[in-house]
Order: C-alpha cells, then structure tokens, then sequence
C-alpha cells in the first residue's frame, strides 16, 4: 500500500492552474486504477497527496471510469479475481469514488464467491465493505446482497453515504457467469 500525506494547495504546487480531474479525464484515456492514481501524485507531488490507493496482486479483470456531472465525480471499478477452480471463482469489485481535484472520498467493495458448472451459476457468498477517507467525514454502513441477474449471478454492496446533510447512494456489482468469469455488469 501507497500512502502519502501533507497539505496541499493546487496553487502552491503547479502555478495559478487548479487540476481538474473530471477535465483530465475527458481529454485522456485511464486505462487502470494505479494509472489514475499516478496522474493525481504526479500533478500534486507525492509528499504532497493526502490519498491512499492499496495496490492489489490479484488478477485485474476490468476496468471502467465513468463521470458523475452532478456529483463532480470521477468514479472507477475495478473487477479482481482471487481464485477459480473447475467449479468456483471468488472475487471483488472495488468502486473508488474520487472528487474533481482527484482524491478518493470513499470506496466501495463487494466480495463475492460463485459456484458455477458450464450451464448455470449461483452465489455462495457476498460481503459489502465502505472506506471513507477521514478527511472528507463521509460515513456509511453498507448492506451485501447477492441473487441472479438473467444468465448472471451476482453479489452487490450498496447504501447511502452521508456527510452532515449530504448524502450519495452508491451500489457496486460483482457478476459471474456460467463459465466462472467475472465482471462488473
């Protein structure tokens, strides 16, 4: 795990230009979590960045970053695989909720365990974790479902986040099919 920390002032760090996480993104492919995450230490100096990003050895399935235009969002899934055999996989989906200057606010993790056999697939369990980062005071206790989604089983993390009188619902996926592969939808 990475962890670096300090004040920070966009100001202070690179001229009179404030970053623009929601901007960078629109103008550039992220193709992984630790690339985003690269791009935010480079811009603030990584003395300087207050966030923590766990860098995982398991196997990277997917990858998606989509932008909350309401919220001012930058929000990624990363779907990893721990384990498969010949008739279970386990795994996570991770959903990093980060603000527009590029710090993580809050994570999302499901972790789930399939059994499946080449025709059919089921959920043998399904755990929901919410991370806050403290400096941003949002709190949250996150509920784990699991069930089938057409030829899909899944296991979800979902809740509402809150901060004083704001509040996020989030909810986060982790499918397997009847072949035993992961995804995020």
């Amino acid at each position: 795990m990475f962890v670096f920390s300090g004040v920070f002032s966009p100001p202070d760090i690179n001229g009179t230009d404030e970053f623009n996480l929601i901007e960078y993104c629109e103008d550039n492919r992220i193709s992984s979590e630790e690339e985003l995450q690269g791009v935010v230490s480079t811009y603030y100096g990584e003395t300087r960045n207050t966030d923590s990003i766990e860098i995982y050895s398991d196997i990277v399935v997917s990858f998606d970053l989509t932008i909350d235009y309401e919220n001012q969002y930058v929000i990624t899934t990363t779907v990893y695989e721990t384990r498969t055999t010949r008739s279970a996989t386990s795994g996570y989906s991770i959903k990093n909720y980060r603000s527009s200057s590029g710090f993580i606010i809050y994570k999302v993790r499901v972790d789930g365990s399939f059994n499946y056999n080449g025709t059919s697939c089921s959920t043998a369990s399904a755990t929901a974790t919410f991370t806050p980062t403290p400096i941003y005071g949002w709190s949250s206790s996150p509920n784990a479902s699991s069930g089938r989604s057409g030829d899909k089983a899944y296991a979800r993390a979902y809740g509402t986040a809150i901060n004083g009188g704001a509040s996020n619902s989030y909810s986060v996926y982790l499918y397997c099919n009847a072949n035993g592969e992961l995804s995020s939808s």
